[in-house]
């Protein structure tokens, strides 16, 4: 069963230090007021920042039906 941003959002809330905000206009998770998280323009994907490059790949090689990474961000971790 796939988590849905409601899920993933109680549970960040649930951590101390987290609150909602947004970025680029879009709602948002913070921790002590630094970028976590975001729902993507789909609907459906999360922003995931802090991945290291390796880590981004071997991720999309083992699960590319859960790990993706636009062009957009292509370039950085």
């Amino acid at each position: 069963m796939a988590m849905t941003y409601d899920d993933v959002r109680a549970l960040a809330l649930a951590l101390p230090g987290v609150a909602e905000g947004t970025s680029y206009g879009y709602d948002c998770l913070k921790a002590h007021g630094k970028f976590m998280t975001r729902l993507k323009e789909d609907g459906d994907s999360l922003v995931v920042p802090g991945v290291s490059l390796d880590e981004r790949e071997m991720l999309i090689e083992a699960e590319p039906d859960t790990f993706y990474v636009t062009d957009h961000y292509r370039n950085y971790p």
